[in-house]
């Protein structure tokens, strides 16, 4: 990932998130008080009241013709009393707890980002992929958590505080911007500090015990340098603005909209954009080219200056961006561009070998859901 101006590279760390498949994973699916104590069953039934047909999905709790579904969640209620969530259990790993108070403040703080009201009927898919997502993340957390233990890999106070010294620098921020960024995004430093630490837990497990698995011979990135020619420039400096969609809003309307001139890109941004700088036309700043992750570079590389992008994807969410200006530096040699090439080439086998190393640690795992 690149380094940008301000807000942007803490959106995306917020929004960083690892959703890993159950498959092969021990899970005990378990009844809890607030939970309903039949899932996926259907009954219905005849009987009408005030001319209202009630149909029974899970649990159905039927009042004055109106019908109240809980499917394997908690009421709404209970969601946002703090001290019900605080002592009621969503899941256990490997017979640590993750309090239904954790999974929702995870949740929340992804619904604030998004935008995304709760309460609004539109939204319940949404929500609950949501929750099973910050779940999941909870999940892997503690396996990692637990894996480093059984290494003796640790993580010191000193560790998060140097990190959070450099993301905040990187970004460009005081650090009384970065805490008012927090406070707007519903989170607060010890949050913050948490994610970091399970970071820097994870990176260390790579480095320990995937990193020296991973070979990548000279041949390969010469390969890659050559295949790629065009992407290795120096002094290349590129202005671009991101419009980040949130899931509900149809991205490819809003671009039709704005190629057509029906709608202007600021206006767009100001409107629909879940990215930074909202009111300052999604503005991310003036970037080194060298420092841009691959598929951006693929993204603006065949674009000219005022041109808008075809939609791509941003951590799983569609985005647009706009070139404003572009430097267009000069032709980095095979030894100048090796350290960039060397991490593209081994980053995807890296990722694929955690992937590996952390369905390992869940097919070991005793995990039992009580959501």
């Amino acid at each position: 990932m690149f380094k940008v101006k301000k807000s942007f590279m803490f959106v995306l760390m917020l929004a960083t998130c690892i959703i890993c498949s159950t498959s092969g994973v021990f899970v005990k699916d378990s009844l809890s008080e607030t939970t309903t104590k039949k899932q996926n069953t259907k009954k219905k039934t005849n009987k009408k009241t005030a001319g209202a047909t009630t149909k029974k999905q899970g649990t159905t709790t039927k009042n004055q013709g109106t019908t109240t579904k809980n499917q394997g969640a908690t009421t709404n209620t209970s969601l946002n009393d703090d001290k019900f969530l605080v002592t009621k259990i969503g899941a256990v790993v490997n017979g640590e707890m993750i309090s239904l108070y954790d999974i929702q403040t995870a949740t929340n703080s992804e619904l604030a980002r998004l935008r995304i009201t709760p309460a609004d009927p539109r939204y319940d898919r949404a929500v609950k992929e949501i929750m099973r997502r910050s779940l999941d993340n909870k999940i892997n957390d503690i396996l990692l958590r637990q894996e480093a233990e059984r290494l003796k890999i640790t993580v010191s106070p000193q560790d998060i505080d140097n990190e959070l010294k450099s993301f905040i620098k990187r970004s460009q921020m005081t650090e009384e911007q970065f805490e008012k960024e927090l406070k707007a995004k519903g989170e607060n430093m010890a949050f913050i500090k948490d994610k970091m630490r399970d970071n820097i837990l994870t990176k260390r497990i790579i480095s320990y015990m995937i990193s020296r698995k991973v070979s990548v011979t000279e041949k390969e990135l010469e390969e890659h340098y050559e295949k790629n020619k065009d992407q290795y420039i120096k002094g290349k400096v590129v202005d671009v603005s991101l419009l980040l969609f949130p899931p509900n809003i149809n991205a490819e309307k809003v671009l039709a909209d704005i190629r057509s001139g029906k709608l202007k890109f600021a206006d767009a941004v100001a409107k629909f954009s879940i990215g930074p700088n909202p009111k300052k036309s999604g503005v991310l700043g003036k970037l080194p080219w060298e420092e841009m992750a691959t598929d951006w570079k693929d993204i603006i590389a065949p674009m000219s200056v005022g041109e808008i992008s075809k939609i791509f994807d941003v951590r799983n969410f569609k985005a647009i961006v706009k070139l404003n200006s572009m430097n267009p530096g000069v032709q980095m040699t095979f030894e100048e561009a090796k350290p960039i090439v060397d991490n593209e080439v081994r980053t995807p086998l890296l990722n694929a070998r955690f992937d590996e190393y952390l369905a390992q640690l869940k097919s070991k795992a005793i995990i039992d859901i009580k959501l």
